[in-house]
């Protein structure tokens, strides 16, 4: 697959943690204008092309804290993975076009043949737990500082925490049943 070679073409791209399925690209720098595209582990291992999210358009130019916005239910609550942030070069018509979509279509960005691209490992944060009361204050007297109420937290349980609770309650069912059936036969 041919690309576009510029020399000055850069990608940087750290590890994070997902928000509202978006990545954050720290810096882009395109010489003649385009797109971050981020792909999944599919190109980081295979070199297969597999788009999760494409930039709006960018002009020629160094951008910072580019967001790309991935599809929705690539990656599963607290999943990890790696991705790649591949800069693309825009044929003309500020509109992304997959190479694979036809022939005006618009190509990596390259040096030395190889695309400019960065990797990252990203993970899903999981969903938030914690619930928390609103933050009422009471006084005692005029000279008294308010005294917020505490805050608490309800755990999460995982899988293994719930095959337990749901075992220990058929157990503690079963033991009832063996203590009424038993006084039953003995009266």
């Amino acid at each position: 697959m041919p690309g576009v070679s510029q020399a000055r073409a850069d990608v940087e791209l750290g590890d994070q943690t997902l928000t509202n399925r978006t990545v954050t690209v720290d810096r882009v720098t395109l010489p003649e204008g385009g797109y971050v595209v981020i792909h999944s582990g599919r190109y980081v291992f295979d070199g297969r092309p597999d788009p999760l999210g494409v930039s709006t358009y960018l002009d020629a130019g160094t951008h910072r804290n580019v967001t790309v916005h991935l599809s929705p239910g690539r990656f599963s609550p607290g999943a990890t993975g790696r991705i790649a942030a591949v800069l693309y070069h825009d044929d003309g018509d500020e509109q992304f076009t997959r190479f694979d979509e036809g022939e005006d279509v618009d190509r990596p960005y390259t040096v030395g043949g190889e695309p400019v691209e960065e990797t990252a490992t990203v993970e899903r944060a999981l969903p938030s737990t914690v619930t928390t009361t609103p933050n009422v204050t009471a006084t005692t007297s005029v000279n008294s500082s308010p005294t917020p109420i505490e805050t608490r937290h309800r755990p999460s349980l995982g899988l293994s925490q719930l095959v337990g609770l749901f075992l220990g309650g058929a157990f503690a069912v079963a033991a009832v049943l063996v203590l009424v059936t038993g006084r039953r036969g003995g009266t």
